[in-house]
């Protein structure tokens, strides 16, 4: 009978733990929770220069229904050195990475970053357009 008891205890206990090391949740490849949330846009962008502050010259024009953002830039910025910053909407992933050091020094060619959304089935394609402020005389 003792036989039979510690049998049935070590069947239990494979059972739990085979069936708690189960992922109850879906993850991407960067390990972050797949949502049921559809929404996808840009609410906020903002560009850091080498001293980690804002190089904009006052709040850039998010166009959701466009994909666009337009941003102006302090007159004498690096271009070649800036880290954007977007904020999105939530469980949205942004692509490539913002947060790294980017040239933007080509104003003829605007920078594109894909929003893509909490279930991971949406995805906008924003571009981003810099203008430099005209020099005070």
């Amino acid at each position: 009978m003792k036989i039979y008891f510690k049998f049935s205890v070590i069947i239990f206990l494979v059972a739990l733990v085979t069936t708690s090391c189960k992922k109850d949740f879906p993850v991407d490849e960067n390990g972050l929770l797949i949502t049921d949330r559809a929404e996808c846009y840009m609410s906020n962008f903002d560009l850091l220069g080498s001293d980690h502050r804002t190089v904009l010259v006052g709040k850039s024009v998010i166009d959701t229904v466009g994909q666009t953002v337009h941003a102006e830039v302090m007159y004498g910025t690096n271009l070649k050195n800036l880290k954007p910053f977007c904020s999105v909407v939530t469980d949205a992933t942004v692509t490539p990475t913002m947060g790294v050091w980017t040239d933007f020094s080509d104003l003829s060619k605007p920078k594109e970053y894909t929003v893509v959304s909490g279930n991971r089935k949406v995805r906008k394609t924003y571009t981003i357009h810099l203008s430099v402020q005209q020099p005070t005389p």
